[in-house]
């Protein structure tokens, strides 16, 4: 949505350059960019562009213009511009302070920003293609001082052309500043998607610019790079899978074979991945019956699991545990397959009384001591008979592990409705399991419940909470 919206205040801003000064315009561009950083904030330093532009607009047309119509542009771009952007601003730096802006990195604006981006865009991750589209920007900002020089004219700083290329090197700019004086992370792949537009546009209305002052058909070559979109569409096309974010994409095959090892009445196969891939693999599981496990992401080894999905680069760590069953080329993705499962030794086990029209939030199912249990791998089974009417029943299975000071140092979930949307009360319905990784030398007590969300009514019928120690050896 924000890229639609960024589209339109943009398209009004070369109305009002384009000397339909209405202050319609002014009020539509600043309605819509508004609704840009509604949706994206990555577009702030857009908005400040762009209310930059309208003021200097206002000022060059100033003496031009009626000096009522200048005040009443001053005062709406002031109302819709400055103060909502100060707010924008200030929320910005909330999210800083309490660690909310977490995507991106200090990499670098080359090394991270554009080379993410055209990786993403073009399924190339080089760095030579991220200094040779920027030599293509600075091609574009000499072109543009050269005619500055030669016909320096505040019409020239006002034409509509010249918008996109003052947004592009503004974005730049200010993304630089951001990351050196406030440590505010560059934006990578998605999160910079929007000078991909701005790029175009500028070396687009640039390029027309030049081959109109010095008419010379040459100058159209520093169109070439946009050929690359239309022929990398047309070699890429397919109808297999999609380029659009393929990167934590997992193939029902991968899922079907770990299903393959599922045994009705007995825990689901384990398996193991990078945290993003939870979602994909929770809707595939949700998809088909809901029968097996989350997949498994906090552990740095993550050797204990029965099934890995891993990137190509991190198989080789892993080839002295597993075997590779199976491989997926659009996204250099990997199933692995256990040599041997891991030793599972029984610690405790609960027996679940009933819990009859249950609507508590938190409904305690097993707890204690975790002294002993320092430097393990712990393995929480369940076998439950759960009901409910609502559906869907919004719940989680939840391990919480506290130091003795209460503090959380531990927290595994299993979401019931991510698996399926109605529990009806069929004998040992919810039979799972999760991991709890090497528990830290401060762990003193672990608690197991179920957390009701919307605390409605629940039945448990009956159920019993397995704690064993694994050895991965």
């Amino acid at each position: 949505m924000s890229m639609a919206f960024i589209t339109a205040a943009i398209w009004y801003l070369i109305l009002i350059f384009k000397k339909e000064d209405s202050l319609k315009h002014y009020f539509l561009s600043l309605i819509f960019i508004f609704l840009a950083i509604s949706c994206n904030l990555t577009l702030i330093n857009t908005y400040l562009i762009i209310i930059a532009l309208l003021l200097m607009n206002i000022i060059i047309k100033f003496s031009l213009n009626n000096k009522k119509e200048s005040f009443k542009r001053i005062a709406l771009t002031f109302v819709l511009g400055i103060v909502p952007i100060l707010l924008a601003a200030r929320y910005v730096f909330d999210l800083k302070a309490h660690g909310g802006l977490y995507a991106g990195s200090q990499q670098g604006f080359i090394s991270l920003t554009i080379r993410t981006l055209i990786d993403m865009l073009t399924a190339y991750d080089h760095i030579g293609l991220a200094y040779f589209f920027l030599a293509i920007v600075l091609i574009i900002c000499v072109f543009y001082l050269l005619l500055l020089i030669k016909k320096p004219s505040i019409q020239l700083l006002t034409n509509h052309k010249h918008l996109f290329l003052y947004l592009l090197v503004g974005n730049v700019i200010a993304t630089l500043i951001l990351g050196k004086l406030f440590n505010i992370n560059y934006p990578e792949d998605r999160l910079g998607l929007y000078f991909f537009p701005l790029f175009v546009g500028a070396l687009v209305f640039t390029t027309e610019e030049i081959y109109i002052i010095y008419k010379k058909k040459i100058f159209f070559i520093l169109l070439l790079p946009l050929l690359f979109m239309p022929i990398h569409f047309i070699t890429h096309i397919n109808f297999t899978y999609t380029n659009c974010y393929k990167t934590d994409m997992i193939p029902q095959r991968f899922y079907d074979k770990v299903y393959n090892d599922y045994k009705p009445w007995q825990y689901p196969p384990s398996v193991g991945g990078d945290r993003l891939r939870h979602f994909c693999w929770s809707y595939l599981d949700y998809r088909n019956g809901g029968k097996l496990s989350q997949i498994f992401w906090k552990s740095d080894s993550c050797n204990e699991t029965d099934f890995l999905i891993i990137d190509k680069q991190d198989y080789p760590k892993h080839i002295h545990y597993y075997d590779s069953i199976d491989y997926y080329k659009p996204n250099n993705r990997y199933l692995l397959k256990r040599k041997h499962p891991v030793t599972k030794t029984l610690i405790k086990e609960f027996n679940i009384d009933a819990k009859n029209n249950y609507t508590d939030e938190f409904c305690n199912l097993a707890k204690g001591n975790a002294d002993t249990l320092k430097g393990k791998t712990l393995y929480f089974t369940y076998k439950l008979t759960v009901e409910s009417n609502e559906e869907p029943f919004r719940s989680w299975i939840v391990i919480t592990v506290y130091d003795k000071k209460g503090k959380e140092i531990r927290y595994e979930y299993t979401a019931l409705d991510w698996l399926r949307s109605y529990w009806n009360g069929d004998k040992d319905n919810f039979i799972n399991a999760m991991y709890v990784y090497q528990l830290p030398d401060d762990a003193a007590e672990y608690v197991t419940y179920i957390w009701n969300i919307n605390k409605v009514p629940f039945y448990i019928k009956e159920g019993k909470v397995g704690i064993y120690n694994v050895d991965t050896k």
